[in-house]
């Protein structure tokens, strides 16, 4: 297949691509990973999750690489030590919050690795059911310093665009804007993308773009498909994204990283 001796790293997406709508990872995508690393392939986890959301799956697929989180702020390396991070100033955060408060819509954030949440909530619940994370509640207003590393707006898209429009006039290029999926509108610093993140680790293993291969299914997913040497979208993905490349996975229940990349690498 063309280009397939230039792919020496692997930057897949969780929620959505890796994960099936159970959250789980499946065997046979367990096992195609551990394959490829065994080949000398960089395999890097790209996520919007915090890490602590993240870090089970990583540990239960067995890898040994790098792990991009809260959609590129902050990038672990093997032995899971910080090696990049962006996070947001006190004024800016602190403009968020009074933005979800004025739009009466379900915010939170995460601060050094905690998820802090001014209360609990049903949409809180089913978040935390959703990642098992802790919750921290907090007044975000009494706080000396909200160094959000990714701040979300959670709720109907309608809204949530409403917000988006409201953050594109005030804040303008100056933050990094991403959905997640529909309901997830993400907030980080502007250097903060999943591709911005790889680029750092490209470079710092002198490789280039034309090296890497991306999967993704979500619209923060874009930078990462659109700049790597084979872009990969999920058949769930939605269809204003899978019009953008060529490159088609199956969905996420049907082992949809795994077909590809067997099929790509030649491997049974």
């Amino acid at each position: 297949m063309e280009n397939q001796d230039k792919i020496k790293m692997v930057a897949i997406d969780l929620d959505g691509t890796l994960l099936n709508s159970d959250h789980k990872v499946s065997v046979k995508n367990m096992e195609i990973l551990r394959k490829l690393e065994g080949k000398g392939i960089h395999i890097v986890i790209t996520t919007g999750r915090a890490y602590e959301a993240m870090v089970r799956f990583y540990n239960e697929i067995g890898l040994t690489g790098e792990i991009i989180c809260y959609n590129g702020a902050v990038v672990y390396d093997k032995e899971h030590n910080i090696i990049w991070k962006n996070t947001l100033d006190h004024d800016t955060g602190l403009e968020l919050v009074k933005i979800g408060e004025k739009f009466e819509t379900y915010h939170h954030g995460f601060i050094d690795n905690k998820w802090v949440l001014p209360e609990m909530s049903d949409i809180a619940e089913k978040y935390k059911h959703r990642t098992g994370l802790t919750e921290t509640i907090v007044d975000f207003h009494q706080l000396e310093n909200i160094a959000f590393t990714k701040m979300m707006y959670i709720g109907e898209n309608e809204i949530l665009m409403d917000i988006y429009n409201v953050l594109d006039d005030k804040f303008g290029d100056h933050l990094y804007k991403a959905f997640s999926n529909p309901m997830f509108l993400e907030i980080m610093h502007r250097d903060s993308s999943k591709a911005n993140a790889l680029s750092y680790l490209l470079e710092k293993k002198g490789l280039t773009s034309d090296n890497l291969m991306a999967i993704g299914d979500g619209y923060n997913d874009f930078e990462m498909l659109s700049m790597a040497g084979i872009g990969v979208v999920m058949d769930n993905a939605p269809e204003e994204l899978k019009k953008h490349f060529m490159h088609k996975a199956l969905s996420n229940d049907e082992d949809g990283v795994c077909r590809y990349l067997e099929k790509y690498f030649g491997i049974e």
